[in-house]
């Protein structure tokens, strides 16, 4: 499981992944900049429209990291690989200073579920 910088457009050392919900192609770094040892809890919520979310909160180094990540990526999408497969792909908006992040857009409830699950501390 990783969280790694993508881009819409091909690149050196880039490798192309489609996303599982929209169908977008990204190509994709292949080392995650954040693992699930950058988190320190991890938690599942309700979005106010009923569909599952889930909250990561990451430690000291893993809320650096985050921040200058989502700094140098606005408007870019990054990607969530589970098990070789991208399976989120949120565009930064802003940067994410506080080290908590709301991942939504899953299919089911058992697959939020299951990302809680993994990405539990270590």
């Amino acid at each position: 499981m990783g969280i790694h910088r993508a881009s819409t457009a091909s690149g050196d050392g880039l490798q192309p992944m489609r996303d599982r919900h929209s169908g977008v192609r990204l190509w994709v770094n292949p080392r995650a900049l954040l693992t699930e040892r950058d988190v320190a809890a991890s938690e599942l919520a309700m979005t106010p429209d009923g569909e599952p979310a889930v909250i990561l909160t990451l430690s000291d180094s893993g809320r650096e990291v985050l921040a200058e990540l989502t700094r140098q990526s606005l408007m870019q999408p990054l990607a969530i690989v589970l098990d070789g497969e991208l399976r989120l792909a949120p565009v930064v908006r802003e940067p994410v200073r506080d080290g908590r992040v709301a991942l939504t857009g899953f299919d089911s409830l058992d697959e939020a579920e299951a990302l809680v699950r993994g990405w539990g501390p270590r």
